[in-house]
C-alpha cells in the first residue's frame, strides 16, 4: 500500500491528458536532469528550494529523481499554503523504466505560443487539444489569416500547426500511448468509416454553432476530452472474439 499523497506511475498515466489532470512540478536535482533532460508531459521544471514561491493551480504531483526526499518534502511544504499535493512514486526513474512517455525539455522552449490559420479543420483542432493536454497546459493559441501564419510565427516566435498536426505532434513529441493512436484512427479520412464520419460531422456542427476560434477550440477541447476517455477505457480492453457460423 502506498503512502497517503503518493501516486502511483500507473495511475499518473491514466490521468494524462485529462483536463482533471494534476499539476505537475519537477523539482529534479540539475546534475540528474542533465543526464536525460526529459519531464513527464505537461511537467514545469522548478528548484525544489523555489516550491513555496511555485504558481499553483488545483491538484499538484511534485516529481523527482526517485521519488524520496526532495518530491516528498516538496510536496509537504505545499500541503502547508493549503494546496493538495503528492508526489510520484518512484520518480522519474519508476517512470522511465516502465517505458512511459518523458518529452525532450527543448522542445517545450517554444512550447507557451502557437499559430495556425482561422477556422480551424478538424486535425488542426485535435493537434490544439494534444498541446493543451499533453505539452502545455496554458499555452496560447493565435487565429490568423492562413497567408500569415508563417510571418506571425516569425515575429512572435510561436509555434505553427499544420493541416495534419495530430499525428505530426504525437511523433514530435514522443507521446506513444495507445489511446492516442486510436484517436488518430478517427482523423483519418475514410468515407467508409462510420466513426470518422460521425466525428467530422460533430465537428463541423461545432463550427457551425461557434463563429469565433477560440470558442470553437473551448468546445472542440470538450468534445476530444469525451473522445479521449472513451478511446483509453476500448484501448485497454482486449479485443471480443468473433463468433462465425
Amino acid at each position: 500500500m502506498f503512502a497517503p499523497h503518493a501516486f502511483d506511475p500507473n495511475h499518473l498515466l491514466s490521468l494524462l491528458g485529462r483536463p482533471d489532470c494534476p499539476q505537475l512540478l519537477d523539482v529534479c536535482l540539475a546534475q540528474d536532469f542533465a543526464e536525460d533532460p526529459r519531464v513527464i508531459p505537461t511537467a514545469t521544471r522548478i528548484s525544489h528550494d523555489q516550491i513555496s514561491d511555485a504558481p499553483v493551480h488545483g491538484e499538484v504531483v511534485v516529481v523527482c529523481q526517485k521519488g524520496l526526499k526532495l518530491s516528498q518534502g516538496a510536496a509537504a511544504r505545499l500541503r502547508n499554503r493549503g494546496v493538495e499535493a503528492g508526489f510520484l512514486v518512484g520518480g522519474v526513474s519508476a517512470w522511465k523504466q516502465s517505458g512511459m512517455p518523458l518529452i525532450a525539455a527543448t522542445d517545450l522552449e517554444s512550447a507557451q505560443l502557437w499559430v495556425t490559420g482561422h477556422r480551424p479543420n478538424p486535425n488542426t483542432l485535435a493537434a490544439i487539444w494534444v498541446v493543451k493536454r499533453f505539452i502545455c497546459r496554458t499555452a496560447e493559441f493565435m487565429f490568423v489569416e492562413p497567408d500569415q501564419v508563417d510571418l506571425v510565427a516569425q515575429n512572435f516566435a510561436a509555434q505553427t500547426i499544420n493541416q495534419t498536426g495530430f499525428e505530426d505532434l504525437i511523433d514530435q513529441f514522443s507521446l506513444t500511448l495507445p489511446a492516442l493512436d486510436k484517436m488518430a484512427g478517427l482523423l483519418r479520412t475514410r468515407s467508409s468509416d462510420a466513426e470518422t464520419a460521425g466525428l467530422n460531422a460533430v465537428l463541423v456542427g461545432l463550427a457551425l454553432q461557434h463563429t469565433e476560434d477560440l470558442q470553437l477550440m473551448d468546445a472542440a477541447l470538450s468534445l476530444f476530452d469525451t473522445i479521449y476517455r472513451w478511446a483509453q477505457d476500448t484501448a485497454s480492453q482486449p479485443p471480443k472474439a468473433q463468433i462465425h457460423a
